[in-house]
């Protein structure tokens, strides 16, 4: 089998280049892994392909480590779900709570279910997060805000917004060891949640927390999405320059991706209406 490439880091635009995966190739921008773990190690749905995450989850299962394999499934889970992959994120949801229901993998699995749909599943697990960790600061205040502010977008953007003041104060915060951007999701889901209320400024001041946050988002998908996120903004209030900026940021670092993920054939179908 080819040796893979090292996958691409979150580094300043100028130095970021895509990478190439021997068989399906990769955004830059979308996490190396699924999961961060304290060294180093990760591993995601792309490395499922090559055995190599069934490869760790076995290892740390193997070490009594369920929680660190829960980890990567439900890292990857969440990353899929934002891509627009509702299937995958669907299934790595289960297999991460099959594995633990500890709070930071089932949160970023109910995350994923919220965003791929499986709203009665998501609010369900977010009940019982509720309930397990009454006096967890994080839980109480970023982990529910943010999951069920991703389940009220579309339908009423406005409580979502409302529901996530709370994780302002802890939002660019680093919650666990295992994943240094789970807080962050607060703050994507309100960028979505003020284009939804047509927001524009305050949509494009969220995205670009994100863009500035390299060192929290890493590699995560999100990472890369605020380029989009923010573009949508700017075009939608009329600043079609700035969007033109945005939307060749997000697809240069995407430009060696597969054309398959939902969301940048969306990026590529909304860019040809920027220029």
């Amino acid at each position: 089998m080819q040796t893979r490439t090292q996958r691409v880091r979150e580094v300043p635009e100028h130095e970021r280049r895509p990478e190439h995966d021997h068989q399906r190739k990769v955004p830059a921008g979308r996490p190396a892994g699924g999961c961060q773990r304290d060294r180093g190690q990760r591993c995601d749905e792309q490395d499922k392909h090559d055995g190599e995450c069934e490869e760790h989850i076995a290892s740390a299962q193997q070490a009594g480590e369920k929680e660190a394999a829960a980890g990567c499934e439900a890292a990857a889970a969440t990353n899929e779900a934002f891509l627009g992959n509702a299937a995958q994120a669907k299934q790595h949801a289960a297999a991460a709570l099959a594995l633990s229901n500890g709070r930071d993998a089932q949160y970023r699995a109910a995350l994923a279910l919220a965003k791929a749909g499986e709203g009665s599943r998501a609010a369900s697990l977010a009940d019982d997060l509720a309930k397990r960790f009454p006096e967890d600061t994080i839980v109480q205040y970023v982990y529910l805000p943010t999951i069920r502010a991703e389940l009220l977008p579309g339908r009423d953007p406005a409580k979502a917004l409302e529901l996530l003041q709370p994780a302002a104060t802890y939002e660019l915060g680093v919650p666990s060891t295992s994943n240094f951007a789970n807080n962050l999701y607060a703050v994507y889901v309100r960028g979505e949640a003020a284009l939804a209320a047509k927001n524009w400024q305050e949509a494009s001041v969220q995205f670009q927390k994100i863009i500035d946050a390299r060192g929290i988002a890493v590699n995560e998908s999100i990472a890369a999405l605020a380029y989009l996120g923010r573009g949508r903004a700017e075009f939608s209030a009329g600043d079609a320059a700035k969007a033109k900026a945005s939307y060749e940021s997000f697809l240069q670092l995407w430009k060696s991706a597969d054309g398959d993920i939902p969301v940048l054939k969306e990026a590529r179908a909304e860019f040809a209406k920027v220029q």
